[in-house]
């Protein structure tokens, strides 16, 4: 398999969301990889230009994009890819890089501190619900409405940590809905464990992006 080759299957492969990318700042085209009605694949690419076979429904265009400014050899193309996708991620406010799973804890402490607090909060949720079962009386009574008294409360603290912390980093790195619904639900349930490992990730990612990009 040729160099060029090589780096068409990888953008083919690895790359779509920068495909879609370069369709929608470069050329305009509102294209979104959430549409299962489209698809795109790099066609080709010379020193001037690439071509990308944009597929909407039946119909396929071929689309050319511009390199600004042209490159001086085929060894350029692969970081003038990586730059024209970050362009186009940073215009659009967002990263080129997509969220597309919940991360899950991998860590002993991240295991630990999910698996302790996740079984406390979905015990206290489920009491403070009145559908975990238990014998009324009066001492019980007065440990349920304890529970309540820190539940409810724990819980509000778990939506705000989801609409001021999770639901930005979600939106930055284009996580799809299933993943929103996973890191919405457990959240809510669970407080910080359940997104730590994200924010982890996302170190990651941004320490290899810095890393390319030299900075």
């Amino acid at each position: 398999m040729s160099e060029e080759d090589k780096i068409i299957s990888y953008m083919n492969k690895f790359q779509k969301l920068a495909l879609y990318d370069y369709l929608q700042y470069y050329k305009g085209i509102n294209a979104s990889i959430d549409d299962s009605d489209s698809n795109v694949e790099l066609a080709r690419y010379d020193l001037t230009e690439f071509y990308i076979n944009y597929t909407y429904g039946k119909k396929t265009k071929e689309i050319c994009i511009s390199f600004q400014p042209a490159l001086e050899n085929l060894g350029e193309v692969r970081g003038r890819f990586v730059a024209m996708a970050r362009k186009a991620a940073e215009a659009f406010h967002v990263s080129p890089t997509r969220i597309d799973h919940y991360v899950c804890p991998s860590t002993a402490s991240e295991l630990i501190n999910f698996s302790v607090i996740g079984i406390m909060m979905t015990i206290l949720t489920a009491i403070t619900l009145g559908i975990w079962p238990y014998n009324k009386n009066l001492l019980t009574e007065k440990v349920i409405l304890w529970i309540k008294r820190l539940t409810i409360p724990t819980l509000a603290i778990h939506v705000a940590e989801l609409a001021f912390t999770v639901t930005p980093l979600l939106r930055t790195y284009r996580a799809p809905l299933r993943v929103w619904l996973i890191y919405s639900f457990l959240t809510v349930l669970v407080g910080f464990p359940s997104w730590m490992p994200l924010k982890r990730k996302i170190s990651e990612i941004e320490a290899y992006h810095n890393k390319f990009s030299g900075k």
